[in-house]
């Protein structure tokens, strides 16, 4: 899959502060202001539609803000007329997804069901000296907001994980392709702190309006997707005799199938990943960079023997091997908590597919 992150920029309202009285603002300014406000309407109506692509992984950076007060949007109705108060609810809705806890069964769980960027690639720290972009970027939108810190992240995840610029994209209000080049650079990323002498990367910026949100649904049920997965992708992944049995414990549009095929998809950009790059990175982390979410087996619930006789699936060989690495393409809306068991096979240089179906069995939780 291709992920997105989301530049700040789109959700900047234009500056009205300045407005004290509607019918003495010229007629040329009330029309650019009507339309940067427009734009502000359509952008966030966008990602709000964006953000439920199941081929797409939109990400948002800790440092947005994606709220505006009362005022504002009273002076912005009388520019533009337009129902501000509803775009308020989205910019809520936004927020509450990417940025609030939420309570689950309850007990505080992770923030929601969409994550930052920050969050999806364990980005917690970074520190860089006498850098320079081409083309220059402008300093600062907001006093909470640095784009240099954007770009950067983007292209170190460009330089340190896929080693291309073309996995991961900013989106943002114009199309352009930032090059830059730092002396000195410390990051910590999966809890690994890297420094390095005289770095670069590049990060490409895609315009808001060439992104296309296709909602079509594409498969009736999960076994479906399953069978076209496996005629298109048989020189990337073999599938092990217990997926069907697995896709019966689930409802046929649980995942739902669309998001099930583009996870099954990813292992095909997985294995060819894997063939080209020689790396120390984790199987895990570089699934993650390719957009889906998952992680292994907890090391305290693989002591339990029930936890492992279940995660023991065929390997399309008639063996069963032990499955701990799994993807979760689903765990917290109405279609259902579905889970993707995988292992990579050194020898052959594919992704073994052992499980498509219900969360296994854990061990209970301590009261």
């Amino acid at each position: 899959m291709i992920s997105y992150s989301i530049a700040p920029s789109i959700f900047e309202p234009p500056n009205i502060s300045f407005i004290d009285n509607i019918k003495k603002i010229e007629t040329n300014e009330k029309t650019i202001l009507n339309n940067q406000i427009i734009d502000l309407h359509d952008n966030v109506r966008k990602i709000n539609e964006l953000k439920d692509n199941e081929d797409k992984i939109i990400l948002i950076f800790n440092t947005t803000k994606i709220t505006f007060d009362v005022e504002y949007m009273k002076k912005a109705n009388r520019v533009s007329g337009l129902p501000i108060d509803k775009l308020k609810i989205i910019l809520n809705k936004l927020e509450s997804n990417y940025f609030q806890d939420y309570v689950s069964n309850n007990r505080k769980s992770i923030k929601g069901r969409y994550f930052t960027f920050e969050d999806w690639f364990k980005f917690d720290k970074l520190e860089y000296e006498n850098i320079t972009f081409q083309p220059p970027l402008q300093k600062k939108i907001n006093d909470s907001y640095d784009i240099n810190e954007s770009i950067i992240k983007i292209g170190v995840i460009n330089n340190y994980i896929y080693k291309s610029s073309f996995f991961h994209f900013l989106i943002d209000k114009q199309t352009i392709k930032y090059t830059y080049e730092c002396k000195k650079i410390e990051y910590n990323i999966k809890e690994e702190t890297i420094k390095k002498e005289l770095f670069s990367s590049e990060v490409q910026v895609i315009n808001i309006s060439e992104i296309i949100s296709n909602k079509e649904k594409k498969y009736r049920s999960v076994l479906d997707a399953y069978k076209n997965a496996k005629e298109l992708f048989s020189d990337y992944i073999i599938f092990g005799d217990d997926v069907e049995k697995g896709i019966r414990t689930i409802e046929k549009d649980a995942g739902p199938p669309d998001r099930i095929f583009a996870y099954l998809q990813t292992l095909k950009e997985f294995t060819k990943y894997k063939r080209e790059n020689n790396t120390e990175i984790t199987d895990d982390y570089i699934l993650t960079a390719l957009g889906c979410n998952c992680s292994y087996e907890r090391s305290k619930h693989m002591k339990d023997e029930k936890v492992i006789k279940e995660r023991m699936f065929d390997n399309g060989n008639k063996q069963k091997i032990l499955f701990e690495l799994h993807l979760k393409p689903n765990t917290y809306n109405i279609y259902g908590t579905i889970r993707i068991h995988i292992s990579w096979d050194e020898k052959q240089k594919k992704v073994i597919v052992g499980w498509i179906g219900k969360h296994l069995y854990l061990p209970p939780k301590n009261p």
